[in-house]
């Protein structure tokens, strides 16, 4: 399988703003957003920056809102995860010289006398922090389709989003969308089989609780694969068998065998997706599936990813 695409460096502009900001700096310049007073210079905005700016405050709001949500089940997580997908996200900023008050919002503090003491955060709840998390979710979803440069980003976030939601025991609600465009289906229904296929050969090494987890993920597998055959036509038959990424002797091997699996499917998740045109509905149905492949994962062992189907580096 081809490498999944690499955020920031799938990006060329990127690069691109970090050798216009070297050129700039070097002159021991900074281009903020009141560079009016400096003549000719004006701050231009990087690709999507109003969407990244909101994506990074609600990564920010909602993992610090729920380490107030002490003692709620999957809180901890939701800090964590919420966390890690900010801090990539604020490093996108700061590779676009984007200005602290625009990222973080803040305005210049103005002198005041001393008063009385804002109260302190308060304790939240389970419901408040599940409609939070439901919150961001469909907030998420509604930006991925406003992204121009970075849909792929923008789709990674929202799949990511209504996961954690899922996690949390929420249900996304997911709008009415057209088919998927066949070359993406028939893509994902690729992916779809061969990991169908190696979670099959791993359930034959294992029994009890384990084999009986697997057999329910092989259904799970196999309707997912049943709705990417409708978006197909002529749809194409079935392989016999995939090579396997090592030989499955045992246990062992068949606990790895199925982590790899899973993570391919999440890794793939976002393959040929510039195929979808822009503000289209195909898109939603695309992170349905993101999604849906990280809590697949996520609940047979693989790790968590930050930003699901982008390479963070």
């Amino acid at each position: 399988m081809p490498p999944r695409r690499t955020l920031l460096r799938a990006g060329a502009w990127t690069g691109l703003t970090a050798a216009l900001a070297a050129g700039v700096s070097g002159c021991g310049i900074r281009l903020e957003d009141d560079a009016p007073t400096i003549p000719f210079l004006t701050r231009t905005p990087i690709p999507d920056e109003a969407l990244l700016v909101a994506a990074y405050r609600r990564a920010t709001g909602l993992a610090e809102k729920a380490t107030q949500a002490a003692g709620v089940a999957g809180a901890a997580q939701v800090t964590q995860r919420h966390t890690g997908q900010a801090h990539v996200l604020r490093a996108i900023l700061d590779a676009g010289a984007v200005p602290e008050r625009i990222i973080s919002g803040a305005t210049t503090p103005t002198a005041t006398s001393s008063g009385p003491k804002q109260p302190g955060p308060t304790a939240v709840s389970a419901a408040e922090l599940g409609q939070a998390v439901a919150i961001t979710a469909r907030e998420s979803l509604t930006a991925a389709g406003l992204f121009v440069t970075h849909r792929a980003l923008g789709a990674s976030v929202a799949a990511h989003d209504a996961a954690c939601q899922t996690g949390l025991g929420g249900a996304p609600a997911w709008p009415a969308r057209d088919p998927l465009p066949a070359g993406v289906a028939a893509g994902l229904l690729t992916v779809t089989r061969a990991c169908a296929y190696a979670v099959q050969v791993a359930a034959a090494h294992l029994s009890g609780a384990e084999r009986t987890a697997l057999m329910v993920l092989i259904d799970v597998l196999g309707a997912r694969e049943e709705a990417l055959i409708v978006a197909v036509t002529p749809p194409p038959p079935p392989t016999l068998g995939y090579r396997l990424p090592f030989p499955v002797t045992g246990a062992v091997e068949a606990r790895r065998l199925i982590t790899v699996a899973l993570g391919n499917l999440v890794d793939r998740g976002l393959d040929r997706l510039e195929d979808i045109p822009p503000a289209t509905s195909p898109l939603v149905e695309v992170v349905r599936l993101q999604a849906e492949a990280v809590t697949l994962a996520s609940a047979h062992g693989v790790p968590w990813p930050t930003m699901p189907g982008l390479r963070v580096g």
